[in-house]
C-alpha cells in the first residue's frame, strides 16, 4: 500500500465530499445492454486485470494529518455485483439507483460494477467510478481494455503511466507557468455572472439534481456547420461554442458572461492511456460587446479558445485560489454553464461477441446552471444533451431553448454577416403563439377623453366622481365637475389656448388637479403635468422645449414662475359646456421623461392613444360606476391617467390622496377603507409602503418597476386581484398585462409583463429587429 498527495483538482473534490458525503454529483458511469452468452467469470477477470494495471481504480483516500491523502490498495479481485430485475423498467431503476449512490471515499477505491441479470442471455452491465479518480476520457480507457481482455487480447505488458506520479510532475512544475496564471487573472477579474431567466428562485444553497432533454442537430445541418467553419477557417467546435453564446447572450440580454469547457489534459501520447482525473476546465469569457455581427462573434471566440489553449497549463483549481473568487454557494465559480464536443464516439463492442447498445443511466448531475453536450454521430448528425438545474429550470424551458438553439444556428450559417441580435430565434410555433397574442385588433370608436366624461356626466350627474382626502373629504359630482372644467376651458380659449396649444399645469394635490386636466382638454388643448417638487431648472426647460401657452397652478404656487401668465383654474366661471370638443387626433397631454439617457424628453400622446388605452384597461382590469380608485401617483408620472380618468369614463369615483398621505402606508390604509376605493395602482416600491398599513382587500396593479416574487406573493396574498404591468410611455402607458396566480412561484415574474390588451400589439426586440422569444 502506498500514499500520496493529491492533485489540487482532487484536494477541491475531496472537499465538497467532506461537506457533501451524500453529494453523488461527481459520479461518473456507463451502462449498455447486452444480449447474448456473457462469460461473467471473464468479465470479472478483466476488470481486475484492468484495476491491477491502474493505481486510480484502486485509491482511495484518507486525513492524515488534517490533509488528505491518496492510498493505493494492492491489486486484488473485482467482484461484480450481481443482480435480477424482472422487467427493463426495474432494470432502470437499479442503473439509477447504482449511479446516485454515493461513495465512501475513505472505506474503499470509489468504483463499482454492477450486472443487472434481464434473462439467461440479456443483461445490462452499469460501471460507475468516481470523478476524484477518472474522467469521461477514463471511461474510454477502461472500456476499450476491459473489451480487450474478455476478447483474449493481452494488454500491454508495460503499465501505463500512474497517476500519482503524473500529480507529483505536475506539482513540480507548478511554478514555472507564472506568465500563464497572469494572463488568466488578467482575463477573468471582474467576469459578471451569467443570470438566464429560470423558472424558479435561485436557492440559497444549489442542489444537484438534474434533469437531460436530447435533441438532434441533422446532418445536413451539420455539413453546412462544417463548411462555414471552413470558411471562417476555425474548427465546428469553435462555431458551435459561438452560437451557443448567441443562444446565452439572447436570454440573458448580457454581452458579457463565462462558459466553461472541459480540456482533456493529455497533451502527450502515454497520457492517452491513463486512468485519472486529467481533465480540467477552461473558462472562456464571451464578448458580445457593440452588437458584432456573428461572423465578427466567431473571431472573438476563435481568438478566445486559441489563446485559452496556449495558456492551459494552469489547473481551473488554481486559478479560483489566485483570483479570490468569493464562495457563494448558490451557483458555481466564475462560470455558471458549460459546453463540450465530443468528436470520440462511443466505444462500439464494450464486451466483444454480444450485442451491446447504451443504456440510460437515468440519472443526471447538474454540476452547474445549464451545459450542453454535443456528439458526432457517425451518420454526420450530431447528438445534443442538454443538462439542466432542475432547482432553476422546467423540462419545457430547456426543450424550447435547444429548439431555438437549432434555429439559431441554422440562421448563423445561412448569413454569418448578420448582426447576433438580429439572427432568427423564434421557432415556428412560438411565431404561431406571438401571432395569436397579437391578434387584437378591434374598431376604436373616435371619441376623446372628453367626449367618454361627457357621456357620463349625462348618465348620472349627481353621482360622486371626485373624492380629495380632507376634513371633511371634497366632493365634486360629474355635474360639477363638467360645469367647472367647461368653465375653465372658456377662459382659456379667451387667452387664446386652444387646439395645438399646451397648458403647463403645476398644482398639488386635490379636486383642483382634475378640473385643470379635464379643463384644458375641453378648450382642445394638451396638457404637460410638472410636479410641483420639480427642480425649477427642470420646469423651465419642460416649459420652454414644450411652447406651453400658459401654467395652471394653485394660488400658493403662482408666484413660483415669473414670465409666464397663471391661472387658478378653480376660480374659473361655471358654463353649460365645451364649444369646440378636441378631435382622436389632436394631441391629450405631452409628459416628459426621466432624462435618465441624456435631457428629458417630450413624448406626445394624441387622444386617440388615451382613448383606446382607457378602453382596453376598461375591459382588461375592469372598472365600472360601482368602482372607487385611488388616485396616489404623481401627475408627471405617465400611469397617474389611468387611477384618474378610468373611473371617470366608466362611471366611478376617483379618490384623490394627499401629499402627507401617500407617503404613509397606514394612512393610506385608513384612507382607502374610509373611502370605499376597490382599485390601487402603485409601483412595487409603492406597494411596499401599503403593505406597513392594514390594507383592505383591493385589486392591485402593480408596474413601473420590475415585480419581485417575494412581494408578489406577499402582495396576493392580501388582494383580489394582483395584475403585473409594463410599458413605456413611448406606447401611452401599459403596453401588456399579466395577472399573477395565487400562488406565484416563477422567479421570471420580475420580466413577467404578460400579453397586450385587446387593441394592441407588442414586439419585444431589446436592441436589434428580430423578434425576441416569449421569457428573453
Amino acid at each position: 500500500m502506498k500514499t500520496g498527495p493529491l492533485s489540487r483538482g482532487q484536494e477541491r473534490l475531496w472537499f465538497l465530499n467532506q461537506l457533501d458525503p451524500d453529494d453523488p454529483s461527481y459520479n461518473t458511469a456507463y451502462a449498455y445492454r447486452l444480449r447474448g452468452e456473457l462469460d461473467v467469470a471473464a468479465l470479472e477477470a478483466a476488470f481486475g486485470a484492468v484495476a491491477a494495471r491502474h493505481d486510480a481504480l484502486r485509491t482511495r483516500f484518507l486525513q492524515v494529518g488534517g490533509r488528505p491523502a491518496a492510498v493505493v490498495e494492492p491489486p486484488a479481485p473485482v467482484t461484480i455485483e450481481q443482480v435480477a430485475a424482472g422487467s427493463e423498467d426495474e432494470a432502470g431503476r437499479i442503473v439509477r439507483a447504482r449511479t446516485n449512490a454515493a461513495f465512501d471515499l475513505a472505506e474503499r477505491p470509489p468504483f463499482r460494477v454492477t450486472l443487472v441479470r434481464l434473462g439467461p442471455a440479456d443483461h445490462v452491465l452499469c460501471v460507475v467510478l468516481h470523478h476524484i479518480n477518472g474522467d469521461g476520457w477514463s471511461l474510454n480507457v477502461l472500456r476499450t481494455e476491459v473489451a480487450a481482455h474478455y476478447a483474449g487480447r493481452a494488454l500491454p505488458e508495460t503499465l501505463p503511466p500512474q497517476y500519482g506520479d503524473h500529480v507529483r510532475t505536475r506539482d513540480d512544475r507548478a511554478d514555472l507557468n507564472r506568465a500563464d496564471l497572469d494572463w488568466w487573472v488578467s482575463r477573468l477579474t471582474g467576469a459578471p455572472v451569467l443570470e438566464l431567466p429560470a423558472d424558479r428562485p435561485r436557492p440559497a444553497t444549489r442542489g444537484t439534481a438534474g434533469g437531460e432533454v436530447r435533441f438532434r442537430i441533422p446532418p445536413e445541418l451539420a455539413a453546412k456547420v462544417a463548411e462555414s467553419a471552413r470558411q471562417a477557417r476555425c474548427t465546428p467546435y469553435m462555431l458551435l461554442l459561438a452560437a451557443y453564446q448567441a443562444l446565452l447572450a439572447r436570454h440573458s440580454g448580457q454581452t458579457d458572461f463565462c462558459v466553461g469547457t472541459p480540456s482533456a489534459g493529455r497533451d502527450s501520447t502515454e497520457l492517452e492511456q491513463m486512468i485519472g482525473y486529467l481533465s480540467t476546465t477552461m473558462v472562456l469569457r464571451c464578448d458580445l460587446s457593440g452588437s458584432p455581427s456573428f461572423a465578427e462573434l466567431l473571431r472573438r471566440t476563435r481568438r478566445a479558445v486559441l489563446d485559452a489553449l496556449a495558456h492551459r497549463d494552469v489547473s481551473f483549481e488554481r486559478l479560483i485560489g489566485v483570483l479570490g473568487v468569493e464562495r457563494d454557494p448558490s451557483r458555481t465559480p466564475l462560470f455558471q454553464t458549460m459546453f463540450a464536443l465530443h468528436t470520440h464516439g462511443d466505444v462500439a463492442d464494450p464486451v466483444p461477441g454480444l450485442v451491446a447498445e447504451p443504456f440510460p443511466l437515468g440519472w443526471h448531475p447538474a454540476r452547474v446552471d445549464l451545459s450542453l453536450d454535443l456528439y458526432a454521430e457517425d451518420d454526420g448528425g450530431v447528438l445534443g444533451v442538454a443538462i439542466y438545474s432542475q432547482e432553476l429550470f422546467d423540462h419545457e424551458t430547456v426543450e424550447l431553448m435547444t429548439e431555438r438553439y437549432l434555429v439559431l444556428l441554422a440562421a448563423a450559417v445561412a448569413d454569418p454577416s448578420l448582426p447576433v441580435g438580429r439572427l432568427e430565434l423564434l421557432t415556428g410555433r412560438e411565431r404561431a403563439r406571438l401571432a395569436a397574442w397579437n391578434d387584437t385588433a378591434a374598431e376604436l370608436p373616435p371619441l376623446t377623453l372628453v367626449d367618454l366624461v361627457l357621456d357620463q356626466v349625462a348618465a348620472a350627474p349627481d353621482a360622486v366622481a371626485v373624492v380629495a382626502e380632507g376634513t371633511p373629504h371634497r366632493e365634486l359630482t360629474y355635474r360639477e365637475l363638467a360645469v367647472r372644467a367647461a368653465g375653465l376651458a372658456a377662459r382659456l380659449r379667451d387667452r387664446g389656448v386652444g387646439r395645438g396649444r399646451v397648458v403647463a399645469v403645476r398644482m398639488s394635490r386635490g379636486p383642483a388637479v382634475i378640473v385643470a386636466l379635464l379643463g384644458v382638454a375641453m378648450a382642445g388643448a394638451a396638457y404637460l403635468p410638472v410636479d410641483p417638487d420639480y427642480p425649477e431648472a427642470r420646469v423651465e426647460y419642460m416649459i420652454e422645449d414644450s411652447g406651453a401657452a400658459l401654467v395652471l397652478t394653485d394660488a400658493d404656487l403662482a408666484g413660483l414662475l415669473s414670465g409666464l401668465p397663471g391661472e387658478d383654474p378653480v376660480d374659473a366661471a361655471p358654463i353649460k359646456g365645451p364649444a369646440e370638443r378636441p378631435s382622436p387626433g389632436d394631441t391629450a397631454y405631452v409628459l416628459y421623461t426621466s432624462g435618465s439617457t441624456g435631457r428629458p424628453k417630450g413624448v406626445v400622446v394624441p387622444h386617440r392613444a388615451l382613448t383606446n388605452f382607457l378602453l382596453a384597461m376598461r375591459d382588461l382590469v375592469g372598472s365600472e360606476p360601482s368602482d372607487v380608485w385611488l388616485a396616489l401617483t404623481s401627475l408627471s408620472f405617465d400611469i397617474s391617467a389611468l387611477e384618474l380618468y378610468l373611473p371617470l369614463v366608466t362611471g366611478g369615483r376617483v379618490v384623490v390622496a394627499g401629499a402627507e398621505t401617500a407617503r404613509d402606508g397606514a394612512a393610506l390604509a385608513r384612507l382607502i377603507a374610509g373611502t370605499g376605493v376597490t382599485h390601487v395602482q402603485a409601483t412595487p416600491s409603492g406597494w411596499r409602503v401599503l403593505l406597513a398599513g392594514d390594507l383592505p382587500p383591493v385589486v392591485a396593479l402593480a408596474g413601473g418597476e420590475p415585480l419581485p416574487l417575494a412581494l408578489a406573493a406577499e402582495l396576493r396574498a392580501r388582494v383580489r386581484r394582483l395584475v403585473n404591468m409594463y410599458g413605456p410611455t413611448e406606447t401611452t402607458i401599459w403596453s401588456t398585462a399579466w395577472e399573477v396566480p395565487e400562488r406565484p412561484e416563477r422567479v421570471t415574474i420580475a420580466g413577467r409583463s404578460g400579453t397586450p390588451p385587446s387593441t394592441w400589439s407588442t414586439r419585444k426586440a431589446p436592441g436589434c429587429r428580430s423578434a425576441c422569444p416569449v421569457s428573453c
